[in-house]
């Protein structure tokens, strides 16, 4: 019994197989699950995918957010998503699935009210959807990485798709990637061998004997070895005689050239639009800023979208319910720049000072959920009203100087 028996309420009934196309998953590269860079790429992007934040929201007639329900059973889920792993973990999981298969796929759990109160990552060798018998709907048929066969109702999945091609409910293959990624292994194999006859080759034993047959220059090579064993116990000279030779030989490891190892490796950075700076935590503030657009708010908006779906019912959706994913505050935002959006918005209030203290990575102050507002700025519809208070004003202020005026000629005539 694997982990998913503990808490998942798996579906019993019978299901038919499906002869249609796209009712499989696609095959995940073992080639790409041995790779070294396409971990650390997948590593690197999971990561900055774990840092978004869900939310439940309701959004008006006019498409934006009137509400953020922080106290929804709907939120509540992902402060934490099941009783093993945190909402870090949750959103992990679920890109580090996306990028090995394009297709990650997730679990809800429900209680009796139909309210979701668990959701589950499903880790998965293959899966394919199949007809349930003598009843409606679809089933999700799955077998984990223990070999363990699995069927949940299709409704109850969550999937979200990396690379589609619209063929099937699966992500597509890693085909395009298969080529690159030969030609990789067979760059780390050259290098490996290459190494591998360097180190062991040191030099050229020449024996001045004459007509030596086969066996006894192997003998002789033998009992070298020996003495440089023993030299290299007792001092590291070794002693040889009138008749025998040693020079000492450097093998150059040649093989692939840098500048074609580097096209090979550039390719798998791009076939997943990560720079190799965002990878070695290099990149400037432009390059996180374009890798955060491309890569990450992509998926968080693709994740949403499934969220949602499979959450809420066509009706609780046209009243507005949604699920959101935030990102971080700035994220990739050096100082200069969080420091010089902080300074715009401070006079309009369109941030408390907690927010914009959140933004510098610092804690909460006692009263700083107010917001605070510049007098210097009104609505737009409250112009000409504006205008007319301060011509009045203005009017005003030039009768009581022409008033005092007159008062003071009539002082200065009496």
């Amino acid at each position: 019994m694997g982990i998913f028996d503990r808490f998942i309420s798996f579906f019993t009934g019978r299901s038919s197989y499906l002869v249609t196309q796209g009712a499989r998953s696609s095959w995940p590269s073992a080639t790409a699950d041995n790779s070294d860079i396409i971990e650390s790429i997948i590593h690197c992007n999971a990561t900055h995918a774990s840092k978004g934040q869900v939310f439940h929201v309701v959004m008006d007639e006019k498409g934006r957010t009137k509400n953020i329900l922080r106290s929804s059973p709907y939120s509540k889920l992902f402060r934490q998503p099941n009783p093993y792993m945190t909402t870090r973990d949750m959103m992990y999981v679920m890109r580090r699935q996306a990028e090995r298969t394009n297709t990650a796929m997730a679990y809800i759990e429900w209680d009796d009210r139909m309210k979701p109160t668990e959701i589950w990552p499903i880790a998965y060798r293959k899966w394919e959807i199949q007809k349930i018998v003598d009843a409606p709907g679809y089933a999700v048929v799955f077998t984990d990485m223990d070999g363990i066969e699995h069927k949940v109702h299709l409704e109850d999945v969550v999937i979200v798709r990396n690379r589609y091609d619209g063929s099937g409910m699966s992500g597509s293959g890693m085909e395009a990637i298969e080529k690159v990624l030969e030609l990789q292994n067979d760059v780390d194999e050259g290098v490996k061998e290459a190494l591998t006859i360097s180190n062991k080759i040191h030099g050229i034993l020449r024996q001045k004997k004459a007509m030596l047959s086969n066996e006894d220059v192997k003998k002789a090579q033998e009992e070298f070895i020996e003495r440089m064993k023993e030299a290299a116990k007792d001092g590291g000279v070794v002693t040889t005689d009138s008749m025998e030779e040693y020079k000492d030989i450097s093998v150059t490891p040649y093989n692939t050239n840098a500048a074609t190892t580097n096209i090979i490796t550039g390719r798998l950075y791009a076939y997943y639009q990560t720079p190799l700076e965002v990878v070695n935590n290099t990149a400037s503030e432009q390059v996180m800023q374009n890798y955060y657009t491309s890569v990450i708010e992509p998926w968080w908006l693709a994740l949403a979208q499934a969220l949602t779906n499979a959450l809420f019912t066509r009706t609780q959706r046209d009243y507005g319910n949604k699920i959101v994913v935030y990102g971080a505050e700035l994220a990739g935002a050096s100082w200069q720049t969080k420091l010089q959006i902080l300074d715009k918005v401070k006079e309009t209030g369109d941030l408390t000072r907690n927010e914009r203290r959140e933004i510098l990575g610092y804690a909460p102050v006692e009263g700083g959920d107010d917001f605070e507002v510049s007098l210097n700025f009104i609505k737009d519809s409250d112009q000409s009203a504006y205008q007319m208070s301060k011509m009045k004003e203005e009017e005003s202020e030039e009768s009581d100087k022409s008033e005092d005026k007159e008062g003071d000629e009539d002082a200065g005539e009496s």
